[in-house]
């Protein structure tokens, strides 16, 4: 019975030594995301067409989350600078509403048009905008391309003849 307990407490102090020769594990230090800030980086990553950090700010975001001062959305904010990749990504992978209105009734497609950006145009009407939709200042999409001159966006609006 004494061999038993001197070959126990050995195996005891073996794997006491081997724990203290392996040190302590770090503390798990608890990952905090401030979601509201990851959905604004995420809204500016859209604003400049930054597609990789979009993608990697995505997985923490609130990537429907409206900013607070204007109600707009990354894909309004993508939109307005024209950047293709970033619409495509923002209407087909992520499903943003294509027809959001920020707090002047501005579309996406209402800012595309405004700028000219006609490939933003054609995937944001490819998706489901509403052409028809009337900001505040009672104009739809075709009159806002009419307005500022966007002949090439106003034609492709209108349709074949």
């Amino acid at each position: 019975m004494l061999i038993m307990r001197k070959s126990s407490l050995t195996i005891l102090l073996v794997l006491f030594a081997k724990l203290v020769s392996l040190g302590c594990p770090e503390k798990q230090q608890e990952v905090v995301v401030d979601i509201d800030k990851e959905s604004a980086k995420f809204r500016e990553a859209a604003m400049h067409g930054s597609l990789g950090p979009v993608k990697t700010l995505s997985r923490h975001a609130d990537v429907h989350q409206l900013e607070r001062s204007s109600g707009r959305s990354a894909l309004h904010k993508a939109a307005f600078w024209g950047h293709v990749d970033t619409v495509e990504y923002l209407t087909k992978e992520l499903k943003l509403n294509v027809n959001q209105q920020d707090y002047n009734g501005d579309t996406p497609l209402h800012d595309a048009a405004r700028f000219g950006h006609l490939n933003v145009v054609k995937i944001l009407v490819e998706n489901g905008a509403n052409i028809a939709i009337q900001n505040t200042d009672g104009k739809n999409v075709m009159e806002v391309a009419q307005l500022y001159e966007k002949h090439d966006v106003a034609t492709y609006l209108q349709g074949p003849c």
